[in-house]
């Protein structure tokens, strides 16, 4: 019971203690969501209801929400902390949406994101409250991943969009909505202050319960507790598509240091800004956002921050300095949702002062950055390895985690078979000196982020430079787990299964089939479960695909498991033959979401002879509620053949002389 609330968990028979944790954080929440609305939880008792199949993550039903059972449950004993850290979330977003959504209603369709995205931004400032050793603002820089990339396609929307039909409605359950959205949310609470905005929220639940609201109605109310013209700063962010690159330019001219900064919209294809055709950009070159800034910066031993709201082409501002900075970042706490580009002299100098002068979430968006301008034309593929180099001793687990994104996407997609054994050397250069200082077995002092910087770093050495001496070892660690369950680091678990898949043979995809059958938990049973898309011996590809199509795979896990299989690069054009011809089977198996997520996954297929097939089979066989999925899907297909053909010569000269 929480302040006169019962409060429990539900779950089919025989797993009722695999809800404890959930029941732990649900409690955590709800005290501090009440704190936060301050009003009370409205409906009297919360059920929190596990479901064995179930095809969204969770539904906040007033009073009895409905979740996946792997976001719900869990053993203690065995959770790996990314499992602990998606109930919590996951139990915080939906508990936020009995009054985010229940108490207060959206008027309509088009102002879904501001349920969702509300949702999902107090989720993380939730979380954080209960667990701050998560360090969970560092995951939402790595959640920001997905809507940075969908937001830099011409194809992407905005957060507000008109809705005229169901069909419209179910697509707007996407990462535009979602995280996107909360990235708008959490750079308004930066700029405003998380007092005031927690004012104007509870001013707004007040004055529209048991009622519908507009997004403008939660302006209005910001608005007026802050003073501040949050309306229209709001406005830029949700009523137009895509986000601003913002460039920094620190120079020196008169007494007082200076930076230049300037805007312009950024996409994945820079064409669309400078046409290399001779003409005149198109009409997105001159959108423009009122930019809630907030530069940090090294005044000889002192850190300063400084704020200002660029709402024009380019501004100079005075920096609160007596010097010329020793370095500056101009998206201090990757609080604003936008891509910045450092001028050569200052990314140089962040480089050199890395470990003292950007926080963990920083030091993501930096690599994040480069990684994005690298891809879209802004500097060169032989540049962004170099600068790669800078982070051989990174301590930050998520830091290292996207460093590996970066080379995984690489590797994948840009390399050719007579370059990946220089690539791989590349890869033991940057990570085997980590493995040799983290070891392979946890001691009992170890943090969570020791942790998981040997997952990634392990995924890094055996995925994606397959030394045979790393997949050796996790293939042996894995026979440790099957044999005893609390033998094996649970972070480690899920990169061992991939690692034991890659290579094996069929016995070992019996062993994964009877992992299944035998699970004790949600999470070993989808893990071994999404295992068998990563075998790579054909015959056993073509087994996983059949097994889609059986009651052994759940509905659920139908598509994910498709997913797998066409991002798996010994089997995505086995598993693309299959779908095309089995789809009325595909179909009927996939619930409509699902659909969505699998058309996505067939850009893994990353050809020009793909993009064609796939525009020409699922024109033939149309998916309802789909279509900007469709065309976001083809236009990354062009942007990575584009991407491919123009970095190959200097990846093929960069890896001939620097590895």
């Amino acid at each position: 019971t929480v302040r006169g609330t019962p409060l429990r968990v539900w779950t089919v028979p025989g797993k009722a203690q695999l809800g404890e944790f959930a029941l732990e954080a649900a409690a955590a929440s709800l005290g501090r969501l009440e704190r936060y609305f301050g009003v009370k939880y409205p409906y009297g008792k919360l059920d929190l209801l596990a479901v064995p199949d179930f095809e969204a993550g969770a539904m906040e039903n007033s009073g009895a929400i409905f979740f996946r059972e792997t976001a719900l449950l869990c053993d203690l004993a065995t959770a790996s902390l990314a499992a602990k850290k998606r109930i919590a979330l996951v139990v915080a977003h939906e508990i936020a949406h009995q009054w985010f959504g229940n108490l207060v209603t959206m008027q309509w369709w088009d102002d879904l994101w501001l349920n969702e995205a509300f949702a999902t931004w107090i989720e993380f400032r939730t979380v954080a409250d209960w667990q701050p050793e998560w360090e969970i603002w560092v995951d939402f820089q790595q959640e920001k991943a997905a809507p940075f990339h969908t937001d830099a396609l011409v194809s992407t929307r905005a957060i507000r969009a008109p809705v005229r039909s169901a069909a419209q409605a179910s697509e707007m359950f996407d990462a535009i909505t979602y995280e996107k959205g909360a990235a708008v949310l959490r750079m308004l609470e930066t700029f405003l202050g998380p007092n005031v905005f927690r004012e104007g929220v509870r001013q707004y639940i007040r004055a529209h319960r048991e009622g519908n609201a507009t997004a403008n109605d939660l302006f209005g109310a910001l608005e007026q507790v802050s003073g501040r013209r949050v309306r229209a700063i709001a406005r830029d962010w949700i009523d137009q598509p895509g986000f601003p690159l913002v460039r920094a330019t620190v120079t020196t001219a008169g007494t007082r240091p200076h930076v230049l900064l300037e805007q312009q919209r950024f996409f994945a294809d820079p064409r669309r800004v400078a046409p290399t055709d001779g003409a005149a950009p198109g009409r997105e070159a001159a959108q423009r956002w009122r930019i809630p800034l907030v530069l940090r910066f090294a005044d000889g031993a002192r850190l300063m921050e400084q704020r200002a709201l660029l709402s024009r082409d380019r501004a100079e501002l005075v920096l609160d300095a007596r010097r010329p900075p020793k370095w500056l970042y101009a998206n201090a706490d990757e609080s604003g949702f936008f891509r910045v580009q450092h001028d050569a002299a200052t990314l140089d100098a962040l480089v050199r002062h890395l470990p003292t002068a950007l926080d963990a979430a920083e030091r993501v968006g930096l690599v994040g950055n480069q990684w994005a301008l690298t891809r879209a034309g802004y500097s060169e593929i032989d540049s962004f390895l170099d600068f790669l180099r800078a982070f051989r001793h990174e301590t930050h687990h998520a830091v290292v985690e996207a460093v590996v994104d970066a080379l995984a996407y690489i590797d994948t997609f840009l390399l050719t078979p007579q370059q990946r054994p220089a690539f791989a050397r590349y890869i033991e250069e940057l990570f085997s000196d980590q493995l040799a200082e983290l070891g392979w077995t946890p001691n009992a002092a170890e943090s969570d982020n020791t942790r998981l910087r040997r997952v990634a770093v392990v995924r890094a050495l055996g995925r994606i430079a397959r030394e045979p001496a790393v997949v050796a070892e996790a293939e042996r660690q894995l026979q440790i787990y099957w044999a005893d369950e609390t033998a094996v680091d649970p972070n480690l678990v899920d990169v061992l299964v991939v690692l034991g898949a890659q290579r094996g043979s069929a016995e070992r995809f019996e062993q994964y089939l009877e992992r299944v059958r035998v699970a004790r938990t949600p999470q070993d049973e989808v893990r071994h479960l999404l295992g068998l898309g990563a075998f790579e011996d054909p015959a056993l590809v073509q087994r996983a695909l059949e097994l889609s199509l059986t009651p052994t795979v759940r509905t659920q896990d139908v598509g994910p498991l498709l997913a797998r299989l066409l991002s798996n690069p010994a089997g995505k054009w086995a598993a693309w033959d299959f779908v095309r011809a089995r789809w009325s089977a595909v179909e009927e198996r996939l619930p409509p979401f699902m659909r969505r997520r699998l058309i996505a996954a067939t850009g893994s297929l990353g050809t020009a002879e793909a993009r064609q097939q796939i525009a020409e089979f699922f024109a033939a066989h149309p998916v309802e509620a789909a279509e900007r999925t469709l065309q976001q899907t083809l236009e990354a297909l062009d942007l990575l053949v584009a991407f491919r053909e123009r970095a190959q010569p200097r990846l093929d000269a960069w890896l001939a002389q620097a590895v």
